[in-house]
């Protein structure tokens, strides 16, 4: 499934959903509000950095950015050590 405006709307408290196009690139409602979020490895590591809100971020918006981060980590850099630093 892909993420979009609709999809976002419709979750739960507490639901998470995965985008079909880019793995390990979701959306996770928690109280009030949606966030979006990227799962992924690094050096046998399991990470999770949130992207930003919805409504601040489109799901367009947070899936490029998920996909920058990504293309880093094919580089050999850790998104969540470069985005701590910057």
């Amino acid at each position: 499934m892909s993420i979009t405006i609709r999809t976002v709307k419709s979750l739960n408290q507490g639901q998470v959903i995965w985008d079909a196009s880019v793995k390990g690139f979701g959306a996770r409602r928690q109280l009030n509000s949606v966030s979006y979020v990227l799962k992924y490895r690094h050096n046998g590591k399991q990470r999770f950095v949130t992207l930003g809100r919805h409504g601040v971020l489109t799901p367009d918006e947070a899936r490029k950015k998920a996909k920058k981060l990504l293309g880093s980590l094919a580089d050999g850099v850790d998104p969540l050590v470069r985005r701590l630093t910057v």
